[in-house]
Protein backbone atom coordinates (compact mmCIF):
# COMPACT_ATOMS: atom_id res chain seq x y z
CA UNK A 1 0.00 0.00 0.00
CA UNK A 2 0.63 4.02 -0.10
CA UNK A 3 2.56 3.52 3.39
CA UNK A 4 5.01 0.78 2.52
CA UNK A 5 5.43 2.14 -0.96
CA UNK A 6 6.90 5.66 1.14
CA UNK A 7 8.65 4.08 3.49
CA UNK A 8 10.63 2.11 0.88
CA UNK A 9 11.24 5.41 -1.42
CA UNK A 10 12.45 7.42 1.33
CA UNK A 11 14.75 4.02 2.79
CA UNK A 12 15.76 3.41 -0.91
CA UNK A 13 16.32 7.02 -1.49
CA UNK A 14 18.46 7.36 1.79
CA UNK A 15 20.72 4.29 0.63
CA UNK A 16 20.93 6.20 -2.84
CA UNK A 17 22.36 9.12 -1.70
CA UNK A 18 24.52 7.37 0.41
CA UNK A 19 25.97 5.96 -2.30
CA UNK A 20 26.62 9.01 -4.73
CA UNK A 21 27.99 10.33 -1.41
CA UNK A 22 30.90 8.14 -0.78
CA UNK A 23 31.30 8.50 -4.55
CA UNK A 24 31.81 12.17 -4.79
CA UNK A 25 28.27 13.09 -5.55
CA UNK A 26 26.10 15.78 -4.32
CA UNK A 27 22.81 15.44 -2.11
CA UNK A 28 21.46 18.10 -3.66
CA UNK A 29 22.32 16.52 -7.35
CA UNK A 30 20.36 13.56 -6.46
CA UNK A 31 17.49 15.99 -4.73
CA UNK A 32 17.28 17.93 -8.34
CA UNK A 33 15.62 17.29 -11.64
CA UNK A 34 17.42 14.60 -12.53
CA UNK A 35 17.35 12.40 -9.66
CA UNK A 36 14.06 12.95 -7.53
CA UNK A 37 12.39 15.12 -10.17
CA UNK A 38 12.52 12.20 -12.92
CA UNK A 39 11.56 9.40 -9.64
CA UNK A 40 8.55 11.46 -8.90
CA UNK A 41 7.41 11.23 -12.99
CA UNK A 42 8.21 7.75 -13.17
CA UNK A 43 5.89 7.01 -10.43
CA UNK A 44 2.79 9.26 -11.21
CA UNK A 45 2.99 8.66 -14.82
CA UNK A 46 0.03 6.34 -15.52
CA UNK A 47 1.76 5.32 -18.84
CA UNK A 48 5.38 4.73 -17.35
CA UNK A 49 6.94 1.11 -17.86
CA UNK A 50 8.67 1.15 -14.39
CA UNK A 51 5.42 2.05 -12.72
CA UNK A 52 3.28 -0.48 -14.20
CA UNK A 53 6.73 -3.09 -13.89
CA UNK A 54 6.51 -1.95 -9.83
CA UNK A 55 2.66 -2.33 -9.24
CA UNK A 56 3.16 -5.59 -11.03
CA UNK A 57 5.58 -6.72 -8.87
CA UNK A 58 4.07 -5.56 -5.62
CA UNK A 59 1.14 -7.95 -6.68
CA UNK A 60 3.52 -10.55 -7.00
CA UNK A 61 3.91 -11.54 -10.04
CA UNK A 62 8.06 -11.93 -11.42
CA UNK A 63 10.51 -10.45 -13.16
CA UNK A 64 10.25 -12.29 -16.08
CA UNK A 65 6.70 -12.46 -16.44
CA UNK A 66 6.46 -8.55 -16.08
CA UNK A 67 9.61 -8.31 -19.34
CA UNK A 68 7.27 -10.58 -21.31
CA UNK A 69 3.80 -8.64 -20.22
CA UNK A 70 5.27 -5.37 -20.71
CA UNK A 71 6.84 -6.32 -23.88
CA UNK A 72 9.52 -3.38 -23.42
CA UNK A 73 11.88 -2.76 -21.14
CA UNK A 74 11.51 -1.72 -17.82
CA UNK A 75 15.01 -0.06 -16.64
CA UNK A 76 14.41 -0.98 -12.77
CA UNK A 77 14.20 -4.45 -13.17
CA UNK A 78 17.97 -4.83 -14.46
CA UNK A 79 18.92 -1.84 -12.76
CA UNK A 80 18.05 -2.84 -9.32
CA UNK A 81 20.15 -5.99 -8.25
CA UNK A 82 23.35 -3.87 -10.19
CA UNK A 83 22.28 -0.91 -7.87
CA UNK A 84 22.37 -3.58 -4.68
CA UNK A 85 25.54 -4.91 -6.06
CA UNK A 86 27.29 -1.12 -6.12
CA UNK A 87 26.20 -0.33 -2.73
CA UNK A 88 27.45 -3.65 -1.08
CA UNK A 89 30.90 -3.20 -3.21
CA UNK A 90 31.09 0.26 -2.00
CA UNK A 91 30.09 -0.35 2.14
CA UNK A 92 27.05 1.62 1.59
CA UNK A 93 24.23 -0.17 4.02
CA UNK A 94 21.71 -1.20 1.58
CA UNK A 95 18.72 -3.57 3.38
CA UNK A 96 16.12 -1.90 1.68
CA UNK A 97 17.60 -1.41 -1.74
CA UNK A 98 19.18 -5.31 -1.51
CA UNK A 99 15.23 -6.52 -0.56
CA UNK A 100 14.15 -5.05 -3.07
CA UNK A 101 16.43 -6.24 -5.40
CA UNK A 102 15.83 -9.84 -3.89
CA UNK A 103 12.55 -9.69 -4.94
CA UNK A 104 13.13 -8.63 -8.48
CA UNK A 105 15.02 -11.82 -8.42
CA UNK A 106 12.05 -13.99 -7.08
CA UNK A 107 14.37 -14.74 -3.45
CA UNK A 108 12.01 -12.71 -1.45
CA UNK A 109 8.05 -12.16 -1.07
CA UNK A 110 7.04 -8.87 -1.97
CA UNK A 111 5.10 -9.23 1.67
CA UNK A 112 8.36 -10.16 3.20
CA UNK A 113 10.35 -6.73 2.25
CA UNK A 114 7.83 -4.56 2.69
CA UNK A 115 7.14 -5.95 6.77
CA UNK A 116 11.38 -5.18 7.15
CA UNK A 117 11.31 -2.05 5.38
CA UNK A 118 8.04 -0.61 7.13
CA UNK A 119 9.57 -2.11 10.66
CA UNK A 120 10.71 0.49 12.88
CA UNK A 121 14.54 0.88 12.64
CA UNK A 122 16.67 -0.92 15.56
CA UNK A 123 17.37 2.78 16.97
CA UNK A 124 13.73 2.95 17.13
CA UNK A 125 12.90 0.07 18.10
CA UNK A 126 15.64 0.52 21.12
CA UNK A 127 14.14 3.94 21.95
CA UNK A 128 10.73 2.57 21.95
CA UNK A 129 11.73 -0.38 24.85
CA UNK A 130 13.76 2.38 26.68
CA UNK A 131 10.53 4.58 26.84
CA UNK A 132 7.92 1.78 28.20
CA UNK A 133 10.60 0.72 30.89
CA UNK A 134 10.26 3.86 32.18
CA UNK A 135 6.71 3.90 32.49
CA UNK A 136 6.60 0.56 34.34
Amino acid sequence: GPNAAGAAAGKVFAEVVALGERHGGRPETLAGLAGVGDLVATVVADHSRNRRAGEMLGAGVGAAEIRAALGQAAEGLDALPLLAVAMRAGRVGCPATAGLAAVVEGRVSVEAWADGVTAPSGRAQRRRRVALAGRE
